[in-house]
């Protein structure tokens, strides 16, 4: 395991919402751990039940890493429509955002309430971070 994934290891089993006894009925009645043990390139564009996948989930977490980003991934949108790319500007978080922008993450995407990120940094009078 290299450090960049031992560090999203860490973040993500230690913080304090991560639910060991979770069992996903959808997927084999398997856990979280589990899902996030199995790393393999098809996992990366697994959704769980909000439709998030590991580049949305890690960007709530603040610990996005460049190997958790594929073309395939890098503008999915959640139940709410949000992409890893909203969350990171709501989040102020510039290294995040650069690193979607260097994957080409669409910031035109609009959420179900007709937001664009680019628009999100706009309402939050913010000069863009992309």
């Amino acid at each position: 395991m290299d450090p960049d994934e031992k560090d999203l290891h860490r973040l993500t089993t230690n913080h304090s919402s991560f639910d060991y006894y979770f069992v996903d009925p959808t997927n084999n009645y398997c856990n979280l751990l589990m899902h996030f043990i199995m790393r393999e390139i098809p996992l990366l564009c697994h959704v769980n039940g909000f439709r998030e996948t590991p580049a949305i989930v890690a960007t709530k977490l603040g610990c996005l890493r460049d190997y958790l980003i594929l073309p395939e991934n890098v503008n999915q949108h959640d139940h709410f429509s949000n992409t890893a790319l909203f969350y990171a500007i709501q989040l102020q978080d510039p290294t995040t955002i650069n690193l979607l922008a260097f994957h080409r993450a669409n910031p035109t995407l609009k959420n179900y309430q007709g937001i664009l990120a680019y628009g999100l940094d706009m309402q939050m009078n913010q000069p863009p971070n992309f």
